[in-house]
């Protein structure tokens, strides 16, 4: 994990946390590491959507949070493609501390679920011709929201219990894309905050 990536087209084992807790990804298999991509301004993770992953054991549960992801989505041909996940989907589904992901069969539409409780945003256009999207959600009390660009959604009625058997993973199988940079922490941040993250990850995907 010293060695850091040198070229376009690289395969990618680690992607350290810049937080200091050290809660890196890490993907030990070489065929299933993504590969670090850039067009010299602009610098992302590439996926195959057969089995690339990053992931780390189970981030410490909280029932308040917030995640940001900015991405985009090359091919979405079938299922339901985790883009990010922290935890499992119980039976119930309140394992989930988040859990983004795409739906085949609704190509318009991303979702993010906390615990028992989904939230949609339907876009303008399919989701593999909209190009990088900066997705911000956070959840407290009970509700959750989420935004894409000046699309949004909310809920309330969570229910988020532990489920440590899971584990926290950016870019799973099915997932066709790119991943251009994450943010994830443990208290639900201000509206300045998340105004502030939305402008950061576009940055990222804008180069």
């Amino acid at each position: 994990m010293t060695v850091p990536v040198l070229a376009d087209g690289d395969p990618v084992g680690a992607m350290r946390d810049k937080s200091g807790h050290g809660r890196d990804l890490i993907q030990s298999i070489d065929a299933r590491r993504p590969l670090y991509r850039t067009d010299g301004t602009t610098h992302w993770l590439e996926y195959d959507g057969i089995d690339d992953a990053l992931s780390v054991v189970q981030l410490p549960f909280s029932t308040e949070a917030t995640v940001g992801l900015a991405f985009s989505v090359l091919s979405n041909p079938s299922g339901y493609p985790p883009v990010l996940r922290n935890g499992t989907a119980a039976t119930d589904g309140s394992g989930r501390q988040p859990m983004i992901y795409l739906d085949a069969n609704a190509p318009q539409v991303v979702k993010t679920w906390w615990g028992n409780r989904g939230l949609a945003v339907t876009l303008p256009a399919q989701v593999t011709q909209m190009g990088p999207l900066s997705l911000v959600s956070s959840t407290a009390g009970g509700a959750a929201q989420m935004r894409i660009g000046a699309l949004s959604a909310s809920t309330t009625g969570i229910s988020m219990t532990p489920d440590m058997s899971g584990n926290f993973a950016v870019g799973m199988a099915g997932f066709v894309g790119r991943i251009y940079g994450v943010v994830i922490c443990d208290t639900e941040q201000p509206p300045e905050a998340l105004d502030a993250l939305t402008a950061h990850l576009g940055t990222l995907s804008a180069g």
